[in-house]
């Protein structure tokens, strides 16, 4: 089961997706980047080959230490 939702930084900082998950392993919470950066289409793709992962065990996404925005994305 995988789940998508915006979290609220410390006051005046913009909002961020999180994507929350739970496999064999335990659980995990990633977070994908600010709203203002990443689109809500964009985050639903994620969550979406998120969920196809967890249910086929196939490996579609690179989620890791250097997933985030490209500058051209951020700009």
């Amino acid at each position: 089961m995988a789940t998508l939702r915006t979290r609220k930084n410390r006051e005046g900082a913009p909002a961020y997706w999180e994507l929350q998950w739970s496999d064999p392993s335990g659980r995990h919470t990633l977070n994908l980047g600010g709203v203002n950066v990443l689109s809500a289409k964009r985050a639903n793709d994620i969550l979406k080959a998120k969920q196809l992962e967890l249910t086929t065990g196939a490996r579609l996404l690179n989620i890791g230490p250097s997933f985030a925005p490209g500058f051209g994305d951020y700009a």
